[in-house]
C-alpha cells in the first residue's frame, strides 16, 4: 500500500496461488507459486547452472534457505508453507522470502501497462492531444 501511494509500480504476489510452471528438466510441476519460486531459487543457485548468482554471507539467510522441506506427489513438487517452517524453526523465514521474491521473473513495465491499457512513462507525450 505504501508503494502504491508513492506512485511505484507494484505487482501483488500471492504465493499460495497455483503454478503452471515446470522445473528445469521440464518434467516436474509445482503445487503452488511458493514451491515454484523456492525451487527456481534452488536451481539458480546450483553451481552447475552457472547463473553467476551469489548471496551475501548471512548466517540467518543461510539457515532460512536450509529450512524448507519439500515432498513429491506424483510429478508435483510441494514445498512446506511459511507457517509450517515457523512452527518447526521458531521464526519467520523473512530473508528467504525477500530473496525468493527478488529472484522472481517479472513482466516488463510495457507489458504490464499494455495489460492494464495504460501508457508507460516512456510513451507519454503531453503534446499528443493538443
Amino acid at each position: 500500500d505504501f508503494l502504491v501511494q508513492a506512485n511505484q509500480d507494484v505487482i501483488g504476489v500471492n504465493v499460495s496461488e497455483g503454478s503452471m510452471a515446470r522445473d528445469q528438466s521440464g518434467r516436474l510441476g509445482f503445487f503452488n507459486l511458493r514451491s515454484q519460486l523456492i525451487w527456481k531459487l534452488r536451481e539458480d543457485l546450483d553451481p552447475q547452472n552457472d547463473t553467476g548468482m551469489a548471496l551475501p554471507p548471512d548466517k540467518e539467510l543461510l539457515a532460512e534457505m536450509c529450512a524448507p522441506k519439500w515432498s513429491m506427489s506424483g510429478y508435483t513438487i510441494k514445498v512446506e508453507s511459511r507457517d509450517e517452517i515457523v512452527k518447526r524453526v521458531g521464526r519467520s523465514p523473512d530473508r528467504l522470502t525477500a530473496v525468493m521474491l527478488a529472484n522472481m521473473d517479472l513482466p516488463k513495465r510495457a507489458a504490464i501497462a499494455a495489460a492494464n491499457n495504460q501508457r508507460t512513462v516512456d510513451e507519454y507525450d503531453p503534446y499528443a492531444n493538443l
